[in-house]
């Protein structure tokens, strides 16, 4: 997965996906960055979280890739 993205790029994330950065506390004094991609009301949707390690990145090929799956995945209407 380390060499992979460099040989073979990914296309960019759907442009119905609207992207929201949110911090998120989760320890006193202590945020992470969170880029939030909310289908319908962030209140009542089921929320998928994405933690990548140390080192890695929102914008890495497989956090893009599982994010766009998750996205295609999930319901945009209410009900």
């Amino acid at each position: 997965m380390t060499l992979f993205p460099h040989v073979c790029s990914r296309r960019g994330l759907p442009s119905d996906m609207p992207i929201e950065a949110r911090l998120f506390m989760v320890a006193p004094g202590s945020q992470i960055l969170g880029h939030c991609h909310w289908q319908g009301d962030p209140q009542c949707a089921p929320t998928l979280v994405l933690v990548h390690g140390l080192e890695g990145c929102s914008e890495s090929h497989y956090m893009r890739g599982i994010a766009e799956k998750a996205w295609g995945g999930g319901s945009t209407s209410s009900g």
